[in-house]
């Protein structure tokens, strides 16, 4: 094998790999059953753990830790990316009622939403859910919000007609599209995904995740097998900030690394062949 062939198997046999074959762990959560689940996007498994220090727990926060804040402000218990409390709570204000969904920036602030209130309001807090004030009211009943970090913005999805609204930290719609494939009033739970820059949404007490598009392409939907959630609305993935630019982030995964170390073996065994006769 000549030297050129062979740095171009090397690059044919990278690119086949270095696929994007990552999992995304969704944490969602029916706070009037305490329970949160994990859910594994991409082998569509779960596990489920117990969320009552949390109380009535929905809007929840997902970095290097899970803090779920309780559906009327009252107390957010935070829990390891695991699922194990760790025994840390945070008393809120009890301004807030109906808070389903949470999300955070990762960095100062924790945003919820309400539904079903006479005035139904985005808001802000910390990152511990404390001091929880209005950031913009909305005219119409959340369901789900999720932050953006890519554009420093929030989406929201509705009880009202299921649309999928994005808006500035100042109020300021700046683009909808239509879930039509999920039932009219039952989108809820959102997550944003940093690999793939798109955004993940629950179908209310199904077994069925959607990921779409910020367009409103439905890219995949998924079902997982054995799950019973119920009355799910809070959801969030890890927030681990923005990407430079809307590309998933390469990876490669088991079987891919053991083919490489082969390629790598037959590689170096060819070319001392070649380098004894020539």
């Amino acid at each position: 094998m000549k030297y050129l062939d062979v740095k171009l198997f090397i690059a044919a046999v990278l690119g086949l790999f270095a696929m994007n074959t990552y999992g995304l762990d969704l944490y969602v959560f029916n706070g009037d059953s305490d329970t949160g689940f994990i859910v594994d996007t991409d082998a569509q498994t779960f596990t489920s753990f117990d969320t009552t220090d949390a109380d009535i727990g929905y809007a929840v926060a997902v970095t290097d830790r899970v803090i779920l804040g309780d559906r009327d402000d009252r107390v957010a218990a935070e829990y390891d990316l695991n699922g194990n409390f760790t025994g840390n709570t945070f008393p809120g204000g009890g301004n807030f009622s109906e808070l389903l969904d949470g999300t955070t920036n990762g960095i100062d602030a924790n945003y919820g939403i309400e539904c079903c209130d006479t005035t139904i309001s985005v808001t802000v807090a910390d990152l511990n859910w404390q001091n929880q004030s209005v950031l913009f009211d909305i005219p119409f009943n959340g369901s789900g919000i999720t932050y953006d970090p890519s554009t420093d913005t929030l989406w929201v999805s509705t009880f009202d007609n299921g649309d999928i609204r994005n808006f500035s930290l100042t109020g300021t719609e700046l683009s909808s599209f239509p879930a039509t494939d999920i039932s009219a009033g039952d989108a809820c739970c959102m997550a944003y995904d940093t690999e793939t820059d798109t955004l993940w949404i629950g179908e209310n007490n199904t077994n069925v995740l959607y990921n779409y598009s910020k367009t409103g392409t439905l890219i995949e939907s998924i079902t997982i097998p054995g799950w019973d959630p119920g009355n799910i609305y809070g959801a969030e993935a890890v927030m681990v900030g923005a990407l430079p630019e809307s590309v998933a982030v390469p990876t490669i995964n088991i079987f891919g690394m053991l083919l490489m170390a082969l390629l790598v073996l037959v590689v170096g065994l060819t070319v001392k062949r070649n380098q004894r006769f020539n």
